[in-house]
């Protein structure tokens, strides 16, 4: 089942403190499933670094920059 938040990530550029906290956020969600004997899956946490890296990269690139002119 898709999300509506699975949409509007590809679209919305959010901030790097956004996406911390819903790292944070994922990491305590994995430790409880873990705690309860669940194996929980990784692809949630893998966008959102890819998210993190990609954003990483359009600010070295001076892409926020050029907007923030």
């Amino acid at each position: 089942m898709k999300h509506l938040c699975d949409d509007l990530r590809q679209f919305a550029i959010r901030d790097i403190e956004t996406i911390d906290a819903e790292l944070r956020l994922q990491a305590a969600m994995r430790r409880s499933i873990r705690e309860h004997g669940g194996e929980p899956s990784s692809r949630q946490i893998d966008e959102l670094l890819d998210e993190r890296l990609a954003h990483r990269g359009r600010r070295e690139s001076g892409v926020f920059q050029a907007q923030s002119e």
